[in-house]
C-alpha cells in the first residue's frame, strides 16, 4: 500500500531526528527529500525548528531553503534574528546557505548584513556564497565593499558570487571590480 503524504513526512522527519553522528548521510538525504517535496512540507519543517535536537533543526533549515516557499523563508529570517541562534556559527552558516538556496529576494538584507558585519569568516563566506545563489544584482555593491586585497578564502568566495551575479569572469589577478561595476 502507498504511504500517505503525512506518513511520508513523519518518516522523513524521524530520519532527521536521530542524534547519532553516524547517521549524518541519512539525515542529509531526508532533508534533501523534504526540500524537494516543497510546499507540503513547509509547515512540518517549520515546526522542526523548535526541536531540542540540533540535527533535526539543521536538517529543517536546509530543507526549508530548498522548498523556496515564502513561509519557509519567513521562518528562516525569523530564526536568523534570534539571539541564541546568532551566537551559533554552524547554525547561522546553514541559515545563510538555506536563504541563498531559497532564491528569495527577502533574504537580501539578512545576507548583506551577515557579509558586512559578521565577525566570523566562515559565516561571512557563507553569506557571500548565498548572495551569489540568490541571484539579486543589488548584492553586487555589498560584495565589492567586502572585498579585501589579501586574497583570503573569503575574497575567493566573494569573487565567485560576483561572477554569478554579473555573468562576467575577469582575467588576471587584482581585477578592479569596483571600477568595472561603475562602468557596467
Amino acid at each position: 500500500h502507498a504511504l500517505s503524504s503525512s506518513e511520508t513526512l513523519r518518516i522523513l522527519v524521524a530520519a532527521m531526528d536521530v542524534p547519532d553522528a553516524s547517521k549524518a548521510a541519512d539525515r542529509d538525504a531526508a532533508s534533501e527529500i523534504l526540500g524537494k517535496i516543497g510546499k507540503p512540507a513547509v509547515e512540518t519543517l517549520t515546526a522542526c525548528l523548535k526541536s531540542p535536537n540540533r540535527f533535526l533543526r539543521e536538517g529543517a533549515v536546509s530543507a526549508l531553503g530548498a522548498t523556496q516557499d515564502e513561509r519557509g523563508v519567513a521562518a528562516l529570517l525569523a530564526l536568523a534574528g534570534e539571539s541564541g541562534v546568532q551566537a551559533d556559527n554552524a547554525m547561522m552558516t546553514r541559515i545563510y546557505a538555506a536563504l541563498g538556496a531559497s532564491k528569495n529576494r527577502k533574504a537580501l538584507d539578512v545576507l548583506t548584513q551577515g557579509l558586512a558585519k559578521d565577525q566570523e569568516q566562515g559565516r561571512r563566506s557563507a553569506a557571500a556564497s548565498a548572495l551569489g545563489e540568490l541571484g539579486d544584482v543589488r548584492a553586487v555593491d555589498s560584495l565589492i565593499a567586502a572585498l579585501d586585497a589579501s586574497k583570503t578564502a573569503l575574497d575567493t568566495t566573494i569573487q565567485e558570487a560576483l561572477q554569478k551575479l554579473t555573468d562576467f569572469t575577469p582575467e588576471g589577478d587584482g581585477f578592479d571590480w569596483k571600477a568595472w561595476w561603475a562602468q557596467n
